[in-house]
């Protein structure tokens, strides 16, 4: 019998990491799912594909969001001081959300390649 798939919004950070590397360890094999928002920098992304790497993740996607169509934020612009944006949280925690419906719909394999383009 195969493992179940699940899908991790994998950010290369503590959480997002810890979240992957238990869910390996409760049998779930993995899809990673980065977001490329126009960050100030490729930190993050650098770190996603180095944390999806050492945890044998064998598909990652980076998928573009376009952030400016909800406006600004200290995560993308130069002007706004860098302080926590919780919209932009909120609306992550509702992407992962529907990522989870996906994956547990067996829906992840069609839906993943139409949210990459």
């Amino acid at each position: 019998m195969s493992a179940s798939k699940a899908i991790v919004l994998l950010s290369g950070g503590l959480d997002s990491s810890t979240s992957a590397a238990q869910a390996i360890t409760d049998g779930y094999e993995l899809i990673a799912l980065s977001l490329h928002y126009g960050q100030r920098h490729d930190r993050e992304l650098i770190a996603a594909k180095r944390v999806a790497e050492h945890l044998g993740i064998k598909e990652h996607f980076v998928v573009d969001v376009n952030l400016a169509q909800w406006g600004g934020s200290a995560l993308t612009d130069q002007a706004i001081e860098p302080i926590w944006d919780l919209i932009l949280k909120s609306q992550a925690l509702q992407l992962a959300g529907f990522l989870h419906f996906l994956a547990e719909n067996g829906f992840a394999r069609k839906a993943l390649p139409l949210i990459a383009e």
